[in-house]
């Protein structure tokens, strides 16, 4: 990688502004240069990385339709109900409790050995169901499934940041929003046509990681940077974590409220009279569709900055909140979720980029670990706080506008806090 393009290690708990120095200037190119072959990395590096990191997502949707009949397949099992929904939601607790560990493992091994080897037990957790006959077997792999994909997810954003930067690094963040929503909508599709000949067939799709994992081999390399990281023995230097209570924080947050819609949205659609699961699916394909186009137009609303976009999308994403709370039919409901949506899709890959841009090479595998846990976490606790909310208030939908209550409480407080501090531009 070009010297020219590396800030020198800031001293712990500088500021965001004393360390913004990763961005090249804007005669520079945008890309960083393979140590090897001297050759800039392009479209072969970003595919490969986006490939990687709709791994997560296909963990977390692949089963939804064969919940039903793996609880009725272990129907003798004690909690069969219980443990087919912690089949779908313990791989993302384990990617919020770890991948703050596996960022540091990135930054002391090196990116690329991790996300390959992560690869490989991914598939070999995501495969093992088939060929067992105990629940909680099951969910045991479930679990290392997690850990995977906590490595997974936190490397390849770390190495998005470490091969590209400027206008390609944010274009290639908001296309990463892109192929999640719509993997997401694609392994939900493809779960259930597989689930329909066994609940144990979903299983073997898993086995793709492995192709995947042969891809990061051949395309990806390590920097010239992670090549004397790597070699040096003295300890990391602890990460300044002040400069990213507020993004990491605001993180958390965006993703309680962006999952709040994804699940809650059939509940709200039955409250109101709406139980068809092809019309259900229709609205969530929606909203997930919108979502990934509003991620997408962050390379060109990021010019705007941080101190614009964030009050600003998060109050789009509290106004979409307050219209569920008050719709009186499904396409009100509809709509109000869709802005909710669109407010999501900006506002966390601009979290994500602003997380990055301030920290030097070797503080970004470990800044891209606390941003997954914190995008996790977010999406974990997502239905607690709503049923939480919903317990105290009564009603979902009541529980949807208190959520949208907060949001605004909470723009006030990030526009207040981000006028008086200078933050790294997105560019």
């Amino acid at each position: 990688m070009s010297e020219s393009f590396q800030p020198s290690r800031p001293a712990v708990g500088a500021s965001v502004a004393e360390t913004d120095t990763i961005t090249p200037p804007a005669s520079s190119p945008e890309a960083a240069v393979n140590p090897r072959t001297g050759k800039p990395a392009g479209a072969g590096q970003a595919a490969v990385l986006l490939a990687a990191v709709s791994m997560p997502v296909l963990g977390a949707v692949l089963l939804a339709p064969s919940l039903p009949t793996i609880s009725a397949a272990f129907a003798s099992t004690p909690g069969a109900d219980v443990l087919a929904v912690l089949i779908l939601t313990v791989p993302a607790l384990m990617i919020a409790l770890l991948a703050s560990l596996a960022g540091v493992i990135a930054d002391k091994i090196g990116r690329k050995r991790l996300l390959a080897g992560a690869l490989l037990l991914y598939s070999v957790a995501g495969v093992a169901p088939v060929f067992l006959d105990s629940l909680l077997a099951i969910l045991a792999t479930r679990a290392v499934l997690g850990v995977a994909e906590a490595a997974i997810f936190t490397c390849c954003v770390a190495l998005m940041s470490d091969y590209f930067f400027g206008r390609r690094r944010t274009r290639l963040i908001s296309l990463q929003s892109v192929v999640l929503g719509f993997s997401a909508t694609v392994f939900v599709f493809v779960g259930g046509i597989a689930g329909a000949a066994s609940w144990r067939t979903p299983f073997w799709i898993y086995s793709i990681a492995i192709v995947i994992a042969l891809a990061v081999g051949l395309v990806a390399w390590r920097p010239a940077h992670e090549e004397r990281s790597v070699s040096d023995s003295r300890p990391l230097e602890p990460l300044p974590l002040r400069p990213l209570l507020i993004p990491l924080g605001m993180t958390a947050f965006g993703g309680i409220v962006f999952y709040s819609i994804i699940v809650q949205l059939a509940y709200l659609m039955g409250g109101l009279g709406e139980t068809s699961e092809a019309m259900i699916g229709l609205a969530s394909a929606v909203t997930q569709l919108i979502s990934g186009a509003a991620s997408y137009s962050i390379r060109w609303l990021a010019r705007f900055g941080v101190k614009r976009l964030l009050p600003t999308t998060f109050g789009i994403s509290a106004v979409g909140l307050l219209m569920v709370w008050l719709a009186g039919s499904v396409p009100w409901l509809v709509v109000g979720a869709a802005i909710t949506a669109a407010g999501a899709g900006v506002f966390l890959p601009t979290l994500l980029t602003w997380t990055l841009s301030s920290l030097a090479f070797h503080q970004r595998g470990r800044a891209s670990g606390r941003w997954t846990s914190a995008v996790f976490l977010g999406q974990f606790a997502s239905p607690l706080v709503v049923a939480g909310l919903g317990a105290l208030v009564g009603a979902r939908p009541t529980a949807m506008g208190v959520l949208g209550i907060v949001t605004v409480i909470a723009v006030v407080a990030l526009w207040a806090s981000l006028r008086r501090r200078q933050v790294a531009s997105l560019l």
